[in-house]
């Protein structure tokens, strides 16, 4: 069974910031956009959503490495 690995950079259409979630954070990108979830479970990048009331530019996300096991 293949599994890959990607480790991404999210930027804010809104400002100069970019994020590059941690690895944990890395297993699901699609938890980043979902900015209603319980406090607990926002990311860093959800936060910034809610808190600053920007857009990320989640059709240009850069995959900055990747790795596939085997």
């Amino acid at each position: 069974m293949k599994q890959c690995n990607a480790v991404y950079k999210i930027s804010c259409l809104d400002c100069d910031v970019s994020y590059r979630p941690d690895e944990k954070e890395n297993q699901n990108k699609d938890k980043h956009k979902n900015i209603k979830k319980s406090k607990d479970l926002r990311t860093i990048v959800s936060e910034h959503q809610l808190e600053h009331g920007h857009e990320l530019d989640w059709d240009n996300i850069s995959v900055l490495d990747s790795e596939c096991l085997f």
